[in-house]
Parts: C-alpha cells; structure tokens; sequence
C-alpha cells in the first residue's frame, strides 16, 4: 500500500509499506516469527532520506535512518511496531502520520 503526503514544510514524501504473512504462528517465541515486512517513509526528492523499518532474517525487527546502519527493535505485536515506526517518522520528519 502507498500514500503520499506533503509535510508542514513543503517536502513531498511517501509511505509505502509490505507486509508478508510466511507462517502458522507459533507456540513458543515472537508472534512476529510469522511476519515479513519492510516500511519506508521518505522525500520523494530526496529517497536517501527516510525511515526504514523491517524484519527478516537474520536481523528480526530493525530500523534504518537515512543511509546510517541498522538498528534493533524491541517489539512483540505488528502494533508495537506500527507504533515505533510512527514515532521514528515524527522524530525525523517532525510530521504525525497515521501508518
């Protein structure tokens, strides 16, 4: 799914987001085990520039900013995720979307 939003400060930028579900889930460990995704916010002009959050393996939950390295994600639902990755959108972009 996409949206394109413009920001207070006149930057276009887009939500596009994948999710996958590859499992029955699982007694024991994540319900995350289930799931495949990757969300990215980011200017349309400027794609370097954007909040990457995904899970795969090896790595679990992380999150990209810009072009900087990963970084791990301490989530247990899909919920706790959506909630991190419009937190991480706010504190980069300084815009409150909806994900």
């Amino acid at each position: 799914m996409q949206f394109q939003y413009l920001l207070q400060i006149c930057v276009r930028c887009r939500l596009h987001m994948d999710l996958f579900d590859v499992g029955k889930g699982r007694a024991k460990g994540l319900f995350l085990d289930r799931f495949r995704f990757s969300w990215i916010f980011f200017e349309i002009e400027n794609p370097s520039r954007r909040v990457l959050i995904d899970c795969h393996k090896p790595f679990g939950v992380h999150v990209h900013f810009d072009d900087g390295p990963q970084e791990p994600v301490t989530a247990e639902t899909l919920d706790d995720v959506r909630e991190f990755f419009a937190t991480a959108i706010k504190k980069h972009f300084g815009a409150d979307v909806e994900v």
